[in-house]
């Protein structure tokens, strides 16, 4: 997303709060399929629900899903155009 960005603007900043929101997406649905899983470890590391509980990692996960709106909501203050966000 960062190098399309960058080729059809000359600048990747622009789309870092959707980049942002799409990792953010993916991390709170790896905390949840651990959960799902009962995993131990991700990445040879102790998964979040291991190390806070299970509503601790749902919390996690929540509040990961709250920031993508957060970060989305930043394009109200963009220069882009409707046309060039399509």
């Amino acid at each position: 997303m960062l190098l399309t960005c960058e080729a059809v603007s000359g600048q990747y900043t622009t789309a870092l709060p959707t980049a942002i929101a799409y990792e953010l997406a993916h991390q709170a649905s790896l905390v949840q399929d651990d959960v799902f899983d009962d995993s131990d470890l991700r990445h040879e590391k102790i998964t979040v629900h291991k190390r806070q509980g299970i509503i601790g990692a749902i919390l996690v996960s929540d509040l990961m899903i709250f920031e993508i709106l957060n970060q989305l909501a930043k394009y109200e203050t963009t220069t882009l155009t409707k046309p060039k966000m399509a």
